[in-house]
């Protein structure tokens, strides 16, 4: 899980070299099968960190809006990613 924005940055690093990696081998292998067997992992693990990416982004927006209200307590000891808050106490 993406605790902060360098881990972010890291992860989209990560995603666009998984994608030129899936490029070279669309490139460099010509039978349909062997490319779906060689670029699985990556276009797998591509979704994967995508994921992570959009819960991150959507905690962080989540967190602003709620640093905004009169909440005084410490917010991320309550949010549970990507739910928010109050769905913790059900």
């Amino acid at each position: 899980m993406i605790a902060n924005d360098v881990e972010l940055q890291v992860t989209l690093d990560r995603i666009a070299e998984f994608q030129a990696q899936v490029v070279r081998l669309r490139q460099a292998i010509s039978n349909p099968e062997n490319y779906r067997l060689s670029a699985g992992g990556f276009l797998s693990e591509i979704e994967n960190m995508q994921h992570e990416v959009n819960d991150y982004l959507r905690c962080t927006r989540l967190i602003e809006r709620l640093q905004n209200t009169s909440w005084t307590c410490d917010l991320r000891r309550w949010l549970v990613c990507p739910r928010p808050p109050f769905f913790a106490t059900l």
